[in-house]
């Protein structure tokens, strides 16, 4: 992404969010503690400010310092940008309950002791420390599996349970590392899957810090190869050099193209002639559009064989259920959400994505977005675990009439 575009955003969104939290959280510190010395005063003033400049500034300048100075800085400030986030979440909780109260007439609170307001922040900064390691704890340790078996239109009887295990959303850079993806792919190997797709988003804002984890993914063995697709964090990390690294470690990019498996064996039972099998289509991400990439309509790229052969799309960004299933696709695997990352964040990402997180259907159409495997800001994830999917593909036509179940750990109702 062009620097100045950064920065616009930067100006215009994300500084005056995360600097009205921090504001907010002061205004009703100083309201709690009762007035303070100037001395304290100052200094949090100073404190508050700079722990919510210095995500940014990190991120904008890291090619300006050592790269471990760079690296110990943005984990302080990662960590705080979580830490944060729960004590306002918790704060305006309690500012709206105390709130309430007063309206019921209830206008005391003697049990907190005779300093109410001390006593329910030191509650909300103890609770906001318990939440934030919980998500700590949850986003660094090994992604969870979740199993689906989704029916396909006229597959070929040799490919009945043919695996696909997705991942997406690693956000490799100065917090997400080597060691969280060889947990993945030492998560997906053990799978054994037939084919392993990348939604999306490989890399954070950096290809050459992607670039010394990249020789991880030549690990992963599937028996039809890896393929992948960009998503928005590759662009704005250099998706032609994300695309170049993974690639040189055996990841085979679609972009705006499409690919038919069913040539060879799977190693279990003989696979159809290639013009029968499974089509997979992959997509451009949207941020092409603006940076210069191989943009396409998605109707320029799903073709009319879409609507008689399994077909399945790859793609980071969702699109909607209407639209794949008018162009006949059984399956579009998605990401980009991380399934909120942060509850209740995913309330507002709501607002936005209609699907969050999980397993959508329409007719014989189906969505999956993935919570995905990495984060993005803060090293946390609370209530929205990170996952690798396998899904396996059954045939579910018989005699012109659909049969089959779709069935999993996340399984969401229809949309």
């Amino acid at each position: 992404m062009p620097r100045w575009v950064q920065v616009l955003i930067l100006l215009s969104i994300v500084v005056p969010v995360y600097g009205g939290m921090h504001y907010y959280v002061y205004r009703r510190f100083l309201t709690a503690a009762g007035p303070l010395p100037p001395t304290w005063l100052w200094f949090t003033r100073v404190f508050l400010t700079a722990m919510m400049a210095g995500f940014f500034l990190v991120r904008f300048f890291r090619g300006a310092s050592p790269h471990a100075a760079m690296v110990a800085l943005y984990w302080l400030f990662a960590v705080w940008l979580g830490f944060l986030f729960y004590v306002f979440v918790l704060t305006l909780a309690a500012h709206l309950t105390a709130a309430a109260a007063r309206v019921c007439g209830y206008s005391t609170w003697a049990f907190l002791g005779s300093r109410p307001g001390l006593t329910a922040l030191a509650v909300v900064v103890a609770m906001a420390l318990v939440v934030a390691g919980y998500g700590f704890r949850e986003a660094r340790g090994a992604p969870r599996t979740t199993e689906l078996e989704v029916p396909v239109k006229n597959l070929p009887s040799g490919m009945d349970g043919f695996s696909i295990v997705q991942f997406c959303d690693l956000h490799n850079g100065l917090v997400v590392g080597e060691s969280q993806l060889r947990r993945i792919v030492e998560r997906i190997n053990a799978l054994d899957p037939d084919l392993v797709v990348i939604t999306g988003d490989l890399a954070d804002e950096s290809a050459s810090d992607f670039g010394d984890v990249a020789p991880l993914l030549g690990e992963l063995r599937a028996r039809h190869g890896v393929l992948a697709v960009t998503g928005n964090h590759d662009y704005y990390a250099g998706a032609e050099n994300v695309v170049r690294h993974a690639e040189a470690a055996g990841v085979r990019f679609l972009r705006n193209e499409q690919v038919s498996i069913g040539n060879g064996s799977s190693g279990r039972t003989p696979m159809p002639p290639d013009n029968e099998g499974l089509l997979v289509y992959g997509m451009e991400d949207p941020t092409a559009r603006s940076l210069g990439g191989p943009w396409r309509p998605l109707e320029e790229v799903i073709g009319p064989e879409a609507r008689t052969r399994p077909a399945i799309l790859l793609r980071h960004q969702q699109i909607g259920l209407s639209q794949a299933r008018a162009l006949g696709l059984d399956l579009v695997l998605s990401g980009h959400t991380h399934g909120g990352q942060l509850w209740p964040f995913g309330l507002v990402v709501g607002l936005f994505q209609r699907h969050v997180h999980g397993l959508y259907q329409a007719d014989n159409c189906r969505l999956y977005v993935s919570s995905g495997a990495g984060t993005w800001g803060p090293p946390m994830r609370v209530g929205a675990p990170p996952e690798i999917v396998r899904i396996r593909l059954r045939a579910a036509l018989v005699d012109g009439a659909a049969t089959g179940t779709v069935t999993g750990t996340s399984v969401s109702g229809n949309r």
